[in-house]
């Protein structure tokens, strides 16, 4: 128990770190604040993937990912996922960690899985936390989304950082997800270190298994 505290109070230490990700810093990998965004994104050799729009149908989103990012990042070594698009109104990012959450309240979405043993969260700022609001991007209306997360939870520690990122419309409080992509990484020391998940899309199905724990985290937004 006394070890399951301490991993929580490093976790929540570093709580502010990479825009909005909750980072841990550990011997080999030290999370940074991710200042450097837009020199990271300008040199990095990026994978472009197609994903398919659910509601246009035939049109598709460009998502560029980087499995290891570079020196040129805050993070070297951890994954990189940028995707613009104009007919995004914000965006809607879920963490499943395959792990038990930290003992501790953090705030709406924190863990939406109804169980201290399995840690899904929505991913989100502290500010927007404190609001309320589901959103990975701060802003009312924000076409753009970019993440470079740097999760190790303890140098001898296994994690698994899965994340399904969804392009939202949002109408009033109204959210309706318009396409998904699965990414994340591996980080295992037995293993080396960290190995990137590849991106893949995602069917309306996942959202649907989601969804009622959106609304029950979140009440004052409807989630189609």
């Amino acid at each position: 128990m006394k070890k399951m505290k301490i991993q929580a109070l490093l976790l929540l230490a570093a709580f502010a770190l990479g825009g909005g990700s909750y980072a841990s810093g550990v011997s080999r990998y030290s999370c940074r604040p991710d200042d450097s965004w837009a020199r990271c994104v300008k040199e990095q050799s990026f994978e472009i993937h197609q994903i398919g729009d659910w509601i246009q149908k035939g049109t598709q989103f460009s998502v560029r990912y980087a499995p290891k990012s570079g020196t040129s990042c805050a993070n070297p070594g951890f994954p990189v996922l940028e995707v613009t698009d104009s007919r995004v109104d914000n965006w809607v990012q879920i963490l499943h960690l395959h792990r038990a959450a930290p003992d501790t309240k953090q705030g709406p979405g924190f863990n939406i899985s109804g169980s201290a043993s399995e840690w899904i969260m929505v991913d989100t700022s502290p500010k927007a936390r404190e609001l309320g609001r589901p959103f990975a991007r701060d802003s009312q209306r924000d076409s753009y989304f970019y993440d470079h997360p740097c999760w190790a939870y303890g140098a001898n520690e296994h994690l698994d950082w899965e994340a399904f990122l969804f392009p939202v419309k949002v109408k009033d409080r109204t959210i309706t997800p318009i396409g998904g992509v699965r990414w994340g990484y591996d980080y295992s020391p037995e293993r080396g270190g960290i190995t990137s998940k590849p991106v893949s899309e995602i069917k309306p199905g996942v959202w649907k298994s989601f969804r009622n724990k959106l609304q029950a985290a979140y009440p004052n937004w409807k989630f189609l």
